[in-house]
């Protein structure tokens, strides 16, 4: 259980049928709801990917919902990536960012 309750950082690609259809909406909700941290946003190509930090059993709670979308999606694929923390701040420069904001936000296009 203890490995449930330490704080991970997870980044993740969705594709599929997965933009114009309420996606990072609903990933961006799911994700408040659960109490985690990071972003979401749809990719040139199509698919859309996220940064969600927070609790393990939160982590792993948003990509069991990410993996299915919401009712108009259709995820063909979700491919995950656990960071160290070592390695999370070359991730936020990715995502044009100082440090994981304090909500979940969905970045625009």
């Amino acid at each position: 259980m203890e490995e449930f309750m330490e704080k991970k950082t997870v980044y993740f690609r969705v594709t599929g049928r997965v933009q114009g259809v309420f996606y990072r909406q609903s990933t961006r909700y799911t994700a408040q709801n659960l109490g985690l941290t990071g972003f979401v946003r749809n990719l040139p190509d199509g698919s859309v990917e996220a940064l969600a930090h927070g609790d393990g059993q939160s982590i792993a709670a948003l990509l069991d919902y990410c993996r299915k979308g919401p009712a108009n999606a259709r995820v063909e694929q979700l491919v995950e990536q656990f960071l160290e923390q070592t390695e999370v701040a070359a991730w936020l420069e990715n995502f044009s960012a100082a440090q994981l904001p304090d909500g979940f936000l969905v970045l625009r296009d």
